[in-house]
């Protein structure tokens, strides 16, 4: 009779368990959570990326219009609390990084890996060898040149400057389009 008892209380236990769990998911399905609107998909040409790491809620890549500051977006993301240490920060790029490591906030240009990947342009004045060899049309040899002229003339003040660079023509520069884009001096 004891073993009958004990598994009556078990049952009861488990029924009363469900009930709960049930009765829970009655309730969170009434009253669902307003998450905030993120734009992380509309990605074009009027966007920027932003790649946020080291926070366990808003870790990934999002897009955002080219105008809103990265502190609106780091807010926007509930990365950044009420105050940043950085300030009110306007992207200085087409993609950037920012990493979090306790309260502080980490920004850095996007790698161009990544951004090549999300398809987007990377900048030919902060591209290094390896990374303009990932552009189609760009080899090695050409790489090496186009980092050699950067490094004895200074920066590219346009695309159209790759002409000055033996080999490269303006219907080269038409095909780079699409993958190089001349950032503004920070």
């Amino acid at each position: 009779m004891q073993t009958r008892q004990t598994q009556d209380i078990g049952a009861a236990a488990i029924l009363v368990a469900s009930l709960i769990i049930y009765g829970s998911a009655l309730l969170s399905a009434q009253n669902p959570r307003a998450e905030p609107a993120i734009p992380w998909g509309n990605q074009g040409p009027a966007t920027r990326a932003v790649e946020v790491s080291g926070t366990h809620r808003a870790d990934g890549i999002y897009f955002f219009p080219a105008a809103q500051t990265l502190t609106g977006t780091l807010r926007l993301l509930d990365v950044a609390g009420d105050s940043p240490p950085f300030g009110e920060a306007h992207f200085t790029g087409r993609a950037c990084a920012v990493s979090v490591d306790g309260g502080t906030v980490n920004i850095r240009p996007m790698p161009a890996v990544k951004v090549r990947a999300l398809g987007l342009p990377i900048d030919l004045n902060r591209a290094s060898r390896e990374e303009l060899a990932l552009v189609p049309g760009i080899d090695a040899r050409l790489a090496d040149l186009i980092v050699q002229r950067r490094q004895t003339q200074g920066r590219f003040a346009a695309l159209a400057d790759l002409k000055h660079i033996r080999g490269i023509k303006e219907r080269k520069v038409q095909a780079l389009q699409q993958y190089l884009i001349v950032e503004p001096s920070p």
